[in-house]
């Protein structure tokens, strides 16, 4: 089961009548699991869709998994401050699972109460191997116009509500990230666009965000989303060394929480970070958020990041 909207449409898809290509996928943050949705992209009736969904049977909240401890988290931001410090690292992106039980969620409300919140975003909800994963997010890690062979990616990190000012922290995490577009682009174009840096607001906080395109061969595509996948936006650089320090300093597995979703339509191949996320469950759901740590990093602030990142998506699933 799959439904989606695309950022800035109001139009629902879902994927339907039998082909064997998967004009949508999602794809887990170490790759090894693939959603795959076969057939072609069509529009689905949203009266229909609000009903099914509310009507779905979900599985019972899972009793065994638990969020951690506020002094075990300020202790990791501790033990990670030390470990960038040794090793001369910018910036290493901690994730945590966020568990919160929920009486009643109409799955069909939920739904649609997250595309009118958030109309700029990819807005979705399928089901893999028995659960429900729901998300909505803007970051875009590449989308490409097959008419015209523009590709467009982004440089998105920092996050504050939206009445605070940006301070060094966020610079240097975003700027981090940057560097880390313009480095991969400069191997595919001999000219690359960049827009200034500004503000991207998302619900009741916001992100530094750089806007970036180049030309690019339809063929080079899936070598540049290899290599743009794992961001320093939800990993770190270097990619490899700040994978293994994920697995080792997490404990949990991230599953689809930032990986990245592709959706190819007649005209346009895009690929959005699965970002803003959540498992839902009959009485209750797993929330997924994360945070870039630096050596500057106040694990006070951290903390209260992710929980801003986590409240941003329970508050749809518990007014309803």
């Amino acid at each position: 089961m799959l439904y989606f909207k695309l950022p800035n449409l109001s139009t629902l898809y879902t994927v339907g009548h039998t082909q064997s290509s998967s004009p949508v996928q999602f794809v887990s943050f170490d790759q090894k699991k693939i959603a795959a949705f076969k057939g072609f992209i069509i529009e689905a009736d949203s009266v229909d869709t609000c009903k099914q969904l509310n009507e779905a049977v979900l599985p019972h909240f899972p009793k065994d998994v638990q969020d951690i401890v506020k002094s075990d988290y300020f202790a990791l931001v501790e033990r990670t401050k030390n470990i960038l410090i040794d090793r001369g690292l910018k910036k290493l992106v901690l994730s945590r699972r966020k568990p919160q039980n929920i009486s009643t969620i109409k799955l069909g409300d939920v739904f649609f109460n997250l595309q009118r919140a958030y109309p700029e975003a990819f807005v979705y909800i399928f089901t893999y191997e028995n659960t429900y994963w729901l998300g909505a997010f803007s970051e875009i890690l590449g989308k490409y116009n097959k008419k015209d062979s523009t590709f467009h990616t982004m440089s998105l990190a920092g996050t504050l509500p939206l009445d605070q000012e940006w301070s060094g922290k966020e610079y240097q995490e975003q700027g981090a990230v940057t560097e880390y577009i313009q480095n991969i682009l400069r191997d595919y174009a001999i000219e690359v666009n960049q827009s200034p840096t500004y503000s991207h607001r998302s619900g009741a906080i916001k992100h530094l965000r750089t806007d970036f395109k180049i030309k690019l061969e339809e063929n080079q595509l899936d070598a540049i989303i290899q290599e743009l996948h794992p961001t320093p936006a939800v990993c770190g650089h270097p990619k490899a060394l700040c994978q293994d320090l994920i697995h080792s300093l997490e404990n949990s597995d991230r599953e689809f929480y930032a990986g990245y979703s592709r959706v190819e339509t007649q005209d346009e191949i895009y690929f959005f970070v699965t970002l803003r996320c959540a498992k839902i469950y009959q009485d209750g759901a797993v929330l997924y958020v994360g945070g870039g740590i630096t050596p500057l990093s106040d694990p006070l602030q951290e903390w209260e990041e992710t929980e801003q990142k986590a409240q941003a998506l329970l508050s749809h699933l518990v007014r309803i």
